[in-house]
């Protein structure tokens, strides 16, 4: 059984907004203790299943992408769905061997805080 990968990052709050410091402004960033966890299992079969979780372990989206054009097989959120297409096709473009072999990938994420807050940028990574 291939092992479960596990990536943790904590979140930040910046003062002057993040798109403000990507065009070379100065900011105040203030870290949280707040932020989200992702596992990632292979297993057998050419799909990605993805789920996302609350603070209080509900599930508050899934979705299963084919690993050809990355388009949703099935999804609670349409919305959600495409932005997820969207990470994986900028993925393949910077690195061409991204999820190259062709397995079944489960992946879970777990927030440390609710979807709500205003915190998804990021979400539902």
């Amino acid at each position: 059984m291939p092992p479960k990968l596990t990536f943790q990052a904590n979140g930040k709050v910046l003062l002057s907004g993040e798109y403000l410091v990507l065009d070379g402004a100065l900011a105040l960033g203030i870290p949280l203790n707040l932020g989200q966890r992702m596992t990632v299992m292979e297993g057998s079969g050419s799909e990605i299943v993805w789920q996302s979780h609350r603070p209080n372990g509900e599930t508050w989206f899934t979705g299963k992408f084919d690993l050809f054009g990355f388009d949703p097989i099935k999804s609670s959120d349409p919305k959600i769905s495409a932005r997820l297409k969207e990470v994986f096709e900028a993925a393949v473009r910077l690195n061409s061997d991204f999820l190259s072999k062709w397995r079944k990938y489960h992946v879970n994420t777990y927030l440390d805080f609710e979807p709500d807050w205003g915190l998804e940028a990021l979400l539902p990574l």
